[in-house]
């Protein structure tokens, strides 16, 4: 498609003479075939452009949603078990302590069923789940889709929309489907961050699609939640966009 764009914008430029203003039009039609095909061509979580954008953030209607909804996907399998799940549960429970208020978040286990309402229910919920199963990461994260995909109409497409899993090992199920379909049917709108726990990098959810996190301790999943949360109030300025 590149190589084909930049024949005709050859072309244009024998055809007109090459005077500056068509000249200018080339460039840009070459600029654009660049950037249109940088994600197909590049691997790795650095090849998506910055998804931290709302999927509609327009009129005095906008104003009433101001926070970030998150559903996040925790991983209760028994691999989990022990020092693990402990480590985890701490790092999501101050993690939902940060949220801001207007902030929504939903969570989703791979076992234990999903929960959504206020923070101090949350943790409860939470802190009763225990390592046992399975890993279908690629069920969890389709319930996670239709869960924030009920946020996105009853917000009418306004605020913000992330989807965060949390594992620690290869999924029992298909999971790079669910991730394309994520990726593809909501324009990169809904982002999807990923976060390997205590695996290696090589890892289906280290993908062109997703925003990549590698967790090596509890403290780097504690690092990591902050600094999606730090970034969710960025989101709240809605001057910064169009």
């Amino acid at each position: 498609m590149k190589k084909t764009l930049l024949i005709v914008a050859l072309g244009l430029l024998m055809f007109s003479g090459c005077n500056d203003n068509n000249a200018s039009q080339v460039k840009q039609a070459i600029e654009v075939s660049s950037s249109s095909s940088s994600v197909a061509q590049t691997k790795g979580s650095t090849s998506i452009p910055n998804q931290s954008k709302p999927l509609s953030i327009m009129g005095s209607e906008a104003d009433a949603v101001m926070g970030t909804n998150y559903v996040l996907i925790f991983d209760d399998s028994g691999s989990m078990d022990g020092d693990k799940i402990v480590g985890a549960k701490n790092a999501v429970n101050t993690f939902l302590s940060s949220i801001n208020k207007s902030d929504t978040l939903s969570l989703v286990t791979l076992n234990s069923g999903s929960f959504t309402g206020s923070v101090s229910k949350t943790k409860a919920f939470l802190n009763k789940v225990s390592a046992n199963g399975g890993t279908p990461l690629g069920s969890a994260l389709m319930t996670a889709y239709s869960l924030i995909n009920s946020k996105i109409i009853e917000n009418k497409g306004y605020g913000n929309y992330v989807i965060i899993s949390i594992t620690d090992g290869e999924s029992s199920d298909d999971v790079v489907a669910p991730i394309v379909r994520i990726y593809e049917e909501s324009k990169a709108d809904i982002i999807l961050k990923t976060i390997g726990f205590h695996i290696s990098d090589n890892n289906p959810l280290n993908s062109s699609y997703t925003q990549y996190f590698s967790a090596n301790s509890n403290s780097d999943l504690s690092n990591i939640l902050n600094s999606i949360q730090a970034e969710s109030e960025d989101f709240g300025d809605l001057s910064t966009f169009n």
